[in-house]
């Protein structure tokens, strides 16, 4: 990762270079938000910054919004904090009058993790997806690869996920999403465009130039990031938490293991879970600690007649 060390030498210097400016929070610019606003990336960066640099990172505003940022102004030091998407900028004092880009937000958390001499805890703060804005909270881009082979023919198929932007329709707020379908029985890959409200209501959907009728998009929409869910949603299940809490380690039947990895260019650690029944039936899983939270990266489950393969091949944080 380029980006840690200009990261740690920006945060370090900033602490003994930052001007001390006074700015009252009714004359910053923009308006101000409430967290829902912004990533849960960019609360925990914020978090973590404040607890390992308290002096630089001190007496914080609340969230604004301004030109396409979203911004924390700490009035101890005069620095300002940035989020654009996926980036992570800083201003004020030595950083200047511009916002310096200071790299990926993704980035900037698993330094300040390795920072915080906390105790690592991984894998206990499990993912629990539900809908396709819990999908939009946590990935700027995913691609999930998925198959099921089998006595009655293979297929094998991936759905690759984007967030565009925000826009209103119909007077709703909404996230533009590119949802990509390929493999399987497609000859070329299907491309549709989604809007998804905060409950994860596909309020339009677009293929191509022919726009699904609503409420009908909703259910063409969930269909198409179906297998998402619930695989990802299977890193919150009693079984796996019982094997996260050693509750399986003596079960003949149960393998499990842990391992430092990368997705993406993002380290991440990994942990292994395989229950085996006999030689023809059984599941694997690996759920795989992504900074501040957990979820499930492959499953494999076996059975006389069938396997079924899931595999998240790309991620992009928020």
């Amino acid at each position: 990762m380029h980006t840690r060390p200009s990261i740690f030498r920006s945060l370090l210097a900033g602490l003994a270079l930052v001007c001390s400016l006074q700015v009252s929070a009714q004359s910053l610019p923009g308006t101000a938000v409430s967290d829902s606003a912004v990533s849960q990336s960019a609360i925990t960066l914020i978090s973590l910054a404040e607890q390992v640099y308290p002096s630089l990172f001190g007496q914080a505003t609340s969230w604004r919004s301004y030109e396409g940022f979203f911004y924390k102004y700490f009035a101890g030091s005069g620095v300002y904090v940035g989020i654009n998407g996926a980036d992570l900028y800083l201003m004020g004092g030595q950083f200047g009058s511009s916002p310096n880009h200071q790299g990926k937000i993704a980035d900037a958390i698993i330094v300040l993790q390795g920072s915080s001499g906390a105790p690592a805890q991984p894998f206990k703060d499990v993912v629990a997806v539900k809908n396709t804005a819990d999908l939009i909270r946590y990935f700027r881009r995913i691609t999930v690869d998925y198959g099921t082979t089998s006595t009655l023919g293979n297929s094998q198929s991936s759905v690759a996920l984007e967030v565009l932007g925000a826009e209103t329709v119909n007077g709703t707020a909404t996230d533009k999403l590119r949802v990509t379908v390929s493999g399987g029985t497609l000859s070329a890959p299907l491309a549709y465009d989604m809007w998804v409200d905060g409950e994860g209501v596909v309020r339009k959907l677009l293929q191509g130039s022919f726009e699904y009728p609503y409420p009908m998009s909703n259910t063409i929409g969930a269909g198409l990031v179906s297998g998402m869910l619930l695989a990802l949603a299977a890193a919150d299940t009693p079984t796996v938490k019982a094997g996260l809490n050693n509750q399986l380690a003596n079960n003949a039947a149960v393998t499990q293991g842990t391992r430092n990895t990368s997705i993406s260019g993002i380290a991440v650690q990994q942990y292994t879970l395989t229950i085996s029944s006999s030689a023809s039936a059984s599941v694997e899983l690996d759920l795989s600690d992504v900074g501040n939270f957990s979820i499930a990266t492959r499953i494999r489950s076996v059975l006389p007649s069938t396997t079924t393969t899931f595999k998240l091949r790309d991620i992009q944080l928020c």
